[in-house]
């Protein structure tokens, strides 16, 4: 027989008394139930607190791991599909200066220019922009720049569209100048005399020079030393004129310039030369 303890439960049978046919009632001990300590088909049989409450704290850890399995599977399948997406329609970005070479010591001003496609589709105007790590918005930027010779400056340029990220970089570098022209037979290279010719910004001694006339006249290249010693000049034609040339050293506002002068004065038009 069932029995409540706690007279302010009346309804909450807590113990039980069986008899055995030889005592009161009331001299009956009362026992407690029977507790199974683990789960199981029993429809009668009472499961302890402590079964139970591992049996619950069981389950939801199995939740709680199928839930994290979950996410981390979802996470992986968007990083795939992001990185299926990037492989068959990649963000196309370019990134341009208006000049990648400089001269050396004077600001300049650079047209830093970009697009960006993607499918064939222009998405510049939609695309998130950071240049040098600043956010921006348009298609170019000017920049001023002022560097040494032989000083370079890169631009980065992040662009994102679509959980899509893509960085592109550009260097201006800055030079000394090079100079070109045609001088008299009697011309003798001085600092002062090959600062007079035309000034170009090359950076390097790969030039070449077209439709140069020549009226019993010479040709004259120089250049920072630091370029390194030209080692092929040739014509229109193809034909190596190296040896045509005689070179010297000077010093032009601190630095070593290497100056070439074409030996025999020449007449001819729309002549080329390549030097390299």
């Amino acid at each position: 027989m069932l029995v409540a303890t706690d007279a302010a439960k009346p309804n909450e049978y807590d113990c039980r008394k069986v008899g055995d046919g030889q005592h009161k009632f009331s001299a009956l001990p009362l026992l407690g139930y029977d507790c199974l300590p683990a789960t199981g088909t029993s429809a009668t049989q009472p499961m302890s607190q402590k079964a139970t409450t591992e049996a619950i704290d069981a389950q939801a850890t199995a939740l709680e791991k199928l839930r994290t399995d979950i996410n981390q599977k979802s996470v992986t399948q968007d990083s795939d599909i992001l990185a299926l997406q990037k492989a068959v329609w990649p963000l196309d970005v370019t990134f341009a200066a208006s000049a990648t070479v400089v001269k050396a010591g004077a600001e300049t001003s650079v047209i830093l220019s970009w697009s960006i496609s993607r499918k064939g589709r222009d998405v510049t105007a939609q695309a998130a922009i950071e240049l040098d790590g600043t956010p921006l918005s348009g298609s170019s930027r000017n920049m001023a720049v002022n560097l040494a010779h032989t000083a370079t400056r890169q631009f980065t340029l992040k662009a994102t569209f679509e959980g899509i990220e893509t960085t592109r970089t550009c260097t201006v570098r800055g030079t000394l100048p090079t100079y070109f022209g045609t001088v008299a037979s009697g011309w003798t290279p001085t600092a002062a005399a090959v600062k007079a010719l035309t000034e170009l910004t090359v950076g390097s001694r790969q030039l070449t020079r077209t439709a140069v006339t020549l009226n019993d006249s010479r040709i004259v290249l120089a250049y920072p030393k630091d370029f390194g010693a030209l080692t092929s000049v040739k014509d229109g034609n193809g034909y190596e004129t190296l040896t045509a040339y005689t070179r010297s050293e000077l010093t032009i506002d601190g630095h070593a310039y290497y100056c070439y002068l074409l030996t025999t004065p020449v007449t001819a038009t729309a002549v080329t030369q390549s030097y390299s």
